[in-house]
């Protein structure tokens, strides 16, 4: 890890809101999977098709106020001090903890799903923060680390949130929902004051107009286009393999429940890995120089990864364990090829955000950001849509993986015919 990393992980100025940070992430997807994993082994146990369903509203409940609320947020954060607004925030989510332990306690659905939508509304006004704070906490020459150690841990938290949610009953896993919401409140008093650019500002409480006066100003500014278009293909990325890498084990590969974990520990340890290296990479720099190449090496692995499988032997009755799995070489390339999806995603992803945080005027980052997570959103509902029909259509899981590979050696080249000296692709700073 670089000597800057390490410093901003010992300085106040960075050290609680990225604790804070990490804490509402993993919470997030602690509660997710608890509540998932209630209804599909207990509420719904003996009916897979009422438990597919409540999934997908799950999913959909938890999306909607990333895009209604998000313009709305952006604009608050430009309004106020931004460490205050986090306290703000901290405080209403140990409030949405101690219901969300209530709703796993009395395995009620309907308080479930309202605890659900506060989560994601709870998200919506933390994400406008995520990335705006930032530039003022930290020097220019200490954002790409910055931003590098907050991917890194955002990733960490996903997976180490799902994985406790998976390995802890409902009843503990409210509990300890509770103890972190009060941890992270804590943490939240300790961040510097980050004192309004816009007190002016008066926000536009019409959700489907503010939308559309947030995203249309960053759009049409080249570099914040290009930087939010790819950040959009990142998560389309990401969910894309979080989501079929299950199917894919127990269909094409024949492996145990195990290996999904293992699979997707590869991909979020590849994830953070380039997170952190990129810093050393752009040497402090803030520039999407990288992005045609990290594309390409993105699209090479996913490739690869579609010819792994479809070049692994057939399965036979009885699911393979991960010992049983690896012992077979051809696991090992796919574990590289997750491996290298992960750093590639990584490296092409924590510049654009740093460009997202200076490209555009300092008294419009919140709602800049904010339009960013609105494209995110929109992108992975999209993405979520065209992969449902083409399964339904009759495609293969393995076949999603090759679309996914040529779509993004397409974009790849297609970046190669922007700018380089255009805003594009901002000079070095």
């Amino acid at each position: 890890m670089a000597a800057t990393q390490l410093t901003l992980l010992k300085s106040r100025r960075f050290s609680p809101f990225m604790a804070a940070h990490f804490q509402s992430v993993f919470c997030n997807n602690l509660f997710k999977t608890s509540m998932l994993i209630l209804v599909a082994f207990s509420l719904f146990e003996d009916r897979a098709e009422a438990s597919s369903s409540y999934a997908m509203l799950a999913l959909g409940i938890y999306a909607l106020p990333h895009i209604l609320l998000a313009a709305v947020a952006g604009q608050i954060a430009d309004l106020i001090d931004k460490a205050r607004l986090v306290r703000i925030i901290k405080v209403a989510e140990l409030f949405l903890m101690l219901l969300a332990l209530l709703a796993l306690q009395l395995q009620s659905l309907p308080l479930l799903l309202a605890v659900l939508l506060g989560v994601g509304a709870k998200g919506a006004f933390l994400a406008a923060l995520e990335y705006s704070l930032l530039p003022q906490l930290l020097e220019r020459r200490e954002l790409l680390a910055g931003t590098g150690l907050m991917q890194a841990g955002a990733v960490i938290a996903v997976l180490t949130g799902q994985i406790a949610g998976g390995l802890m009953s409902h009843q503990s896993a409210g509990v300890i929902l509770v103890l972190l919401a009060a941890a992270g409140m804590g943490a939240s008093w300790l961040i510097p004051p980050a004192p309004s650019s816009r007190p002016d500002l008066r926000p536009d409480w019409n959700l489907l107009a503010a939308v559309v006066r947030v995203v249309k100003p960053p759009l049409g500014e080249r570099a914040l286009r290009t930087a939010m278009l790819g950040i959009s293909w990142f998560y389309v990325v990401g969910a894309l393999f979080t989501s079929q890498l299950a199917p894919l084990i127990r269909n094409n590969l024949g492996a145990e429940p195990e290996v999904v974990s293992a699979f997707l520990a590869m991909f979020v340890l590849g994830t953070a890995a380039g997170a952190v290296a990129v810093h050393m990479i752009m040497r402090g720099s803030i520039s999407a120089r990288l992005l045609p190449a990290a594309m390409a090496v993105l699209g090479l692995f996913t490739m690869d990864f579609w010819l792994g499988v479809s070049a692994f032997p057939p399965g036979g009755r009885d699911l393979l364990s991960f010992a049983e799995l690896v012992s077979m070489p051809p696991a090992w390339r796919l574990l590289a090829d997750l491996l290298g999806v992960g750093a590639a995603a990584s490296v092409m992803v924590v510049p654009l955000y740093g460009v997202l945080q200076t490209a555009g005027p300092v008294e419009r980052r919140g709602r800049d950001v904010a339009a960013n997570n609105i494209l995110n959103a929109v992108a992975v509902l999209l993405a979520t849509g065209l992969v449902a029909a083409a399964v339904a259509l009759g495609a293969s899981i393995p076949s999603l993986f090759l679309l996914l590979g040529l779509s993004t050696l397409a974009i790849a080249g297609g970046a190669l015919l922007l700018p380089r000296g255009g805003a594009a692709f901002p000079p070095n700073g």
